[in-house]
């Protein structure tokens, strides 16, 4: 064999012996590779579906705090409805407010001036026996004064002045981070305001504290009509004076006889009814009133996609007939024969004042 054929049979050889290692590490990678890929695949499947069971714990945490809230929230209405004087709902909210802030202090309006009357949680002193030494001009730049100027929730974070707590007097410190003052609003006066903090805590829910507020405003309206309902014999629709109520300046409003304008409505005229019976025009436009922030509290999402959609009455059907079921037999026939106010207040309230956002399936679509 001639040494050029016996060097091209080396070079054949080589090749095919470099040929079958490189087959063999691709096997072998591949193999690697693959083993890889299977073990990163378990390791992914592995580390999604515990994060999805950690994702369905905080979900279900989520709701459950979500479900105590609404629990709480419910039973303090019911409770607060069971009241029959002032005194008592307002101490049912107190109550109930302690539950959704950390700190809590009511003062109601006297003379110009922002008084105390109760307080809640406070580890530095302030209490339902020293909460009355706290006075305070409500014409002060304080936040309380702010509230009830405004008829509406006044937030602040944690840079507020010291003027604006100063109607905590010695008791401001120490100062939390997240601090609200709710008005609380009767017949379209502020006749007193909760003060709420975070405490030492970051977060305050404003949201539940400004429904307990309107929930406690509107039972306080309806006591009249509560007192003439359970003791129809009763002469009158004058609520009685409760010397432990702190709210005597604006029941004694009442109290007194002096007229209330009836507000204005759409589509129909009222004619000044006869002072016999003004009063429970009075009580139905509350009841009324009462009955329409009720639905636009619990159905929020419905109400306002009902006004963008002009479907109001499809979407709220239940809970529109159930409350003019209720209207109708807690309204005198005599009252409801002269004007609809349940009408009225659907339109100003749910409808924002446009009759045609309930819908051409509503009972009232001809009116």
């Amino acid at each position: 064999m001639s040494d050029e054929d016996r060097n091209q049979r080396d070079a054949q050889l080589r090749d095919a012996v470099f040929t079958r290692l490189l087959e063999e590490a691709r096997s072998s990678a591949g193999d690697a590779i693959a083993g890889i890929e299977d073990r990163a695949r378990v390791w992914f499947t592995e580390s999604e579906r515990a994060f999805q069971e950690q994702l369905a714990g905080v979900r279900h945490d989520a709701m459950e705090a979500v479900r105590a809230d609404r629990a709480a929230f419910n039973a303090a209405v019911a409770e607060i409805d069971r009241q029959r004087t002032q005194a008592g709902v307002l101490s049912a909210m107190m109550d109930a407010a302690a539950h959704f802030a950390p700190r809590v202090a009511f003062f109601v309006v006297r003379s110009g001036t922002v008084v105390g009357w109760k307080a809640r949680g406070f580890q530095n002193g302030l209490s339902d026996e020293t909460v009355g030494q706290l006075a305070t001009p409500i014409a002060g730049q304080t936040l309380v004064g702010e509230a009830l100027a405004a008829k509406s929730a006044i937030t602040s974070g944690g840079n507020t002045g010291p003027d604006e707590l100063s109607f905590l007097g010695e008791y401001a410190h120490p100062q939390a981070k997240r601090v609200v003052a709710v008005p609380l609003v009767i017949r379209d006066r502020a006749a007193a305001v909760l003060y709420a903090d975070s405490g030492a805590g970051e977060e305050l829910d404003l949201q539940p504290l400004e429904a307990l507020l309107r929930v406690t405003g509107m039972a306080i309206e309806l006591l009249p009509i509560r007192r003439r309902n359970e003791h129809p014999g009763a002469p009158g629709l004058q609520p009685p004076r409760f010397q432990a109520s702190p709210l005597q300046a604006v029941v004694g409003a009442e109290a007194s006889g002096v007229p209330e304008e009836v507000p204005a409505l759409p589509r129909e005229e009222l004619e000044s009814p006869a002072r016999s019976n003004r009063r429970e025009h009075l009580d139905a436009i509350r009841y009324a009133r009462f009955l329409i922030a009720d639905i636009k509290l619990y159905e929020p999402a419905k109400v306002a996609d009902g006004c963008r959609r002009a479907d109001l009455y499809d979407r709220l059907k239940d809970e529109i007939e159930r409350s003019r079921t209720l209207y109708q037999k807690h309204v005198s026939p005599l009252i409801t024969a002269q004007v609809d106010y349940f009408y009225a207040e659907l339109v100003n309230t749910l409808a924002e004042g446009d009759s045609s956002k309930l819908g051409r399936n509503s009972p009232w679509s001809s009116v």
